[in-house]
């Protein structure tokens, strides 16, 4: 086999090998966020605290990812980098065409 094949078989190879995602730091502000939002310090924000703080009740259940009704460190710094990313100009999906 000459030995570009194998050149194109081993980036072949290489190319289809899943990524290993590195996890996202998380958002800056993210401790700030549950500082001021978790009033009771438990480390999760629950429902009420959610409202308490202003923020809509459809948020809530956008950002409470496995449904527990409470909303951990992890859901949090989600839903702020998504916000982060939006901000910046990052589309959420497919661009429409102009």
């Amino acid at each position: 086999m000459p030995r570009h094949r194998y050149a194109m078989i081993a980036a072949w190879l290489l190319a289809s090998r899943p990524a290993v995602a590195q996890p996202a730091a998380p958002p800056p502000e993210l401790d700030a966020f549950l500082s001021v939002t978790d009033t009771n310090k438990d480390g999760k924000i629950d429902r009420a605290e959610w409202v308490a703080a202003g923020h809509r009740e459809q948020g809530f259940d956008f950002l409470d990812a496995d449904g527990s009704g409470t909303l951990d460190r992890a859901e949090v710094s989600r839903g702020l980098a998504l916000l982060r990313s939006r901000a910046q100009g990052a589309a959420p999906g497919p661009v429409p065409p102009k």
